[in-house]
């Protein structure tokens, strides 16, 4: 129950430093001041569109951390890993584009051939940077990112339209023929 003061009872109470009286509710009587309760504010709503999904904070660190592990111009490089990644500095989470026939037709993984390593690297040809499996035919190539790219020339030889990253933590696909992340 909330406590009202008449406007006798105030008479002898000193105002604020601002030279004003306590204000009231509005919800009161006139000439009653509300003791307890406080005028709730009105809230501008300024998000549009539905919510945003919750990403925890110690998910959104880690993910971040695995960012800066490759340098930008690997990013710059390699255009589905740069893509993703902007997407998940911006809080988003990569989803099928529904445009895309050979995206929403490639099955969601598949058995890599040789998994963690590319298949047609050969140790002259230095480091791979990251792996891509092609969802065809499980074919594991090393990204745009790395000298060779055999995931795209894999893509090139064969025109298989869709691989998948094959780095822990990341499920990100990319079509090669439409250029969407999916």
């Amino acid at each position: 129950m909330t406590e009202v003061a008449t406007s006798d009872d105030t008479a002898n109470v000193v105002p604020p430093s601002c030279g004003r009286a306590p204000s009231g509710t509005g919800t009161n009587e006139p000439g009653q001041i509300s003791l307890t309760e406080r005028e709730p504010r009105a809230r501008a709503d300024v998000r549009r569109g539905p919510p945003r999904p919750w990403i925890p904070r110690a998910a959104i660190l880690i993910a971040y951390a695995r960012l800066r592990s490759v340098t930008l111009p690997d990013e710059r490089n390699d255009k589905p890993l740069g893509l993703f990644r902007r997407l998940l500095r911006a809080g988003q989470v990569p989803a099928s584009p529904t445009d895309c026939e050979h995206l929403r037709q490639a099955p969601a993984s598949i058995e890599p051939n040789t998994p963690g390593r590319c298949e047609d690297h050969l140790p002259e040809e230095g480091p791979w940077v990251h792996l891509r499996v092609c969802l065809t035919c499980g074919h594991v190539g090393c990204c745009d990112s790395s000298r060779p790219r055999h995931a795209t020339v894999h893509f090139e030889r064969t025109g298989h339209p869709v691989m998948q990253s094959a780095e822990p933590g990341e499920s990100w696909r990319w079509c090669f023929v439409d250029e969407l992340l999916g």
